[in-house]
């Protein structure tokens, strides 16, 4: 058991770490989710927007969401969302252009 055993000072961080993490995943899963669930309702006919005006919808709506959570978290998130916004080969328009206000407007972290 040497090793398994938390100590106090250890557990909070730790702790505060796992539920930073859930918070995460609990923001980008509905991001992410959408882009399987909306498409697949599309073809079903239960979605009645469907190509250009669902992707747009889809990179507007999550784009937002993404960047409210990385806001939220801070820290390391919004390094990793500064550096999402400079790869304009892998992110549609809308995410570059909501996750580059992490770069622009937020105070240094001291």
């Amino acid at each position: 058991q040497v090793g398994l055993r938390a100590t106090s000072s250890e557990a909070l961080p730790l702790l505060s770490r796992l539920q930073r993490t859930l918070k995460f995943y609990a923001g980008v899963a509905p991001v992410l989710g959408q882009y399987l669930l909306r498409p697949w309702l599309h073809s079903l006919g239960l979605e009645r927007k469907g190509g250009e005006e669902l992707s747009r919808e889809m990179d507007e709506w999550g784009s937002q969401r993404l960047q409210e959570t990385l806001l939220d978290l801070q820290g390391f998130y919004v390094k990793t969302g500064q550096v999402l916004s400079t790869r304009v080969d892998l992110f549609s328009k809308p995410y570059t252009q909501k996750l580059r206000v992490l770069q622009d407007s937020l105070p240094p972290v001291p």
